[in-house]
């Protein structure tokens, strides 16, 4: 069964930007446990040209997934952190870069790969880099950087067994 151990609505706040200003808004999730059949979700209005952003980290502040959502270039970019930024994994399939609609990214820890799914489809597999088991926190963040008429808006974050 799916059991939400943490849930967060409408983390920030600072959701409008003005002219040339230099924006950053995150909201991080503590995880006690996560491993094979668990899954991590996130739900939020898509921007115009920021890049919502979540990372999968360990206790170390290394980033055991990372996903961005990078509307100026229109790819979904995967990676992992361990104390240097691997090859990076770009997908422009599958991804809907239209403004203003809600979106639900789905990450689902499987035996040898995180299954990216995006509005309950499947448009990759990202192998694992490092042990799922190290996963102890989820970090949401939106960064942009210039003039920006619609913010991303986030919706909530979860994680699941």
């Amino acid at each position: 069964s799916i059991f939400c151990i943490c849930w967060s609505q409408f983390c920030g706040g600072l959701l409008h930007l003005r002219e040339q200003l230099r924006f950053k808004m995150s909201c991080e999730v503590a995880v006690d446990k996560f491993d094979i059949g668990m899954a991590f979700e996130v739900r939020y209005v898509t921007p115009d040209i920021s890049r919502p952003t979540f990372d999968l980290m360990d206790d170390r502040k290394n980033v055991v997934l990372h996903v961005s959502a990078r509307w100026d270039q229109k790819v979904l970019v995967l990676n992992t952190y361990d104390g240097n930024w691997g090859q990076e994994e770009q997908i422009d399939r599958g991804f809907d870069f239209s403004v203003g609609v809600p979106i639900v990214i789905r990450i689902e820890a499987m035996s040898k790969a995180f299954s990216i799914i995006v509005n309950g489809n499947v448009i990759h597999s990202y192998k694992h880099r490092m042990p799922v088991n190290t996963i102890r926190k989820a970090k949401y963040y939106v960064e942009n950087e210039g003039i920006s008429r619609k913010q991303a808006r986030l919706i909530s974050t979860g994680v699941f067994y």
